[in-house]
């Protein structure tokens, strides 16, 4: 699944809690960020005793065990925008029982509504295989989009010399990072991210 701001901000109830959303969107105000291909999972607020956030990217959903009644909350959302922008940034871990337990439960509820459903036709299944196509087809593009980038990039740095780097702000380089995130390129923007440290 192709993550963007549009689809993560969809899932928000309300448009405060979109905004409440952006201003936890950042790795270093969460304790834990790991995943596992499938989930994505965090701990924020209370070192001792945080909430415990996941979203699962079949069926897109999030899941937070804060006391705010009306859900999607700021911190599942937050949770999709954070690994939206710094997905290096998260772990690759076996999902804790917690998580394992919420996506088991996903997984009984689709299976049931799987059931009382009618199996696809061999139509609906090609035209099933098609889109998964277009889909990696789409993402090997996007990744070759941001590999020129990342060249000219650097052919720029090697005619103007290192130099020229000296001084810039973080947000220079952030925003090379996010442009690798947005090409699905989530190591190569840790990198990146990790430049003003060793200048």
């Amino acid at each position: 699944m192709q993550l963007t701001e549009e689809k993560i901000f969809r899932l928000a109830p309300d448009a405060g809690t979109a905004q409440r959303a952006r201003e936890v969107a950042h790795f270093r105000r969460w304790h834990l960020l790991a995943g596992n291909g499938r989930a994505i999972w965090g701990e924020y607020g209370n070192p001792y005793d945080p909430f415990l956030v996941a979203a699962d990217f079949e069926n897109l959903a999030v899941h937070c065990t804060c006391p705010v009644r009306r859900k999607p909350c700021k911190h599942g959302i937050g949770l999709l925008l954070t690994f939206l922008r710094y997905n290096g940034e998260f772990s690759v871990q076996e999902p804790p029982d917690w998580v394992q337990s919420w996506l088991d439960k996903r997984d009984r509820r689709f299976a049931k509504k799987k059931e009382e459903k009618p199996q696809r036709s061999a139509e609906a299944e090609a035209a099933l295989a098609e889109q998964r196509q277009r889909n990696r087809e789409r993402r090997m593009a996007d990744m070759a989009a941001g590999l020129d980038l990342l060249e000219n990039w650097v052919l720029d740095l090697l005619r103007q010399g290192l130099a020229s780097l000296e001084g810039r702000e973080e947000d220079y380089f952030q925003e090379l990072a996010t442009r690798m995130v947005d090409a699905k390129l989530g190591t190569l923007a840790r990198r990146i991210r990790q430049l003003p440290q060793v200048m």
